[in-house]
């Protein structure tokens, strides 16, 4: 595939879904919060959440096989810090797989059906399992701040190549494509 090919940026298209990814999630953080803190747990906020979680992840796999298709650009700096940037992907990564995985596990082992913006697209376990219960709560939640973490990290990261090191890490995905 693309992967022999040199890339100086990013494709457009990844630009796009890495921009959209980052603005879903925020948004499904944001509606979890609210929906949970509200004493009536507002039923469609978490219907919502759960359909932008699944979008994430399509979003996600989507990315990938783009990457696959098109390739990307080297990173940048020293051999520690080219290894830094891969292992911080990869943890990115899974993070965004796992966190709508474990949700997925959450609302099938509360037996409701797994809802995509109205369309069900699994009914859920027969019964309600409550160890199965706590456990992908915990999971979730866990990999959520697990995923701020990282988020912190690569926000950092990207900005100390924008200013400090002054190379063109953070140009090769928000910029122009010239």
């Amino acid at each position: 595939m693309a992967a022999d090919k040199p890339v100086k940026h990013f494709h457009c298209f990844s630009k796009c879904i890495h921009l959209l990814t980052a603005f879903l999630c925020s948004l499904a953080f944001i509606m979890a919060w609210k929906a949970l803190a509200t004493p009536s747990l507002d039923v469609s906020l978490l219907e919502t959440h759960y359909a932008i979680g699944l979008l994430v992840l399509l979003l996600s796999i989507l990315r990938l096989v783009t990457l696959h298709l098109v390739g990307k650009p080297k990173a940048l700096g020293s051999p520690l810090a080219r290894v830094m940037a891969c292992m911080g992907h990869y943890a990115l990564y899974l993070v965004i797989f796992l966190i709508p995985l474990s949700g997925m596990l959450l609302i099938a082992a509360k037996a409701k059906p797994l809802l995509f913006f109205g369309i069900t697209l699994w009914s859920g376990f027969p019964e309600r399992t409550g160890w199965l219960i706590r456990f992908a709560s915990e999971l979730h939640q866990s990999l959520v701040w697990g995923s701020t973490a990282l988020l912190l990290v690569h926000v950092v990261a990207s900005l100390y190549h924008h200013f400090i090191l002054k190379d063109i890490t953070l140009v090769r995905m928000l910029g122009s494509n010239k």
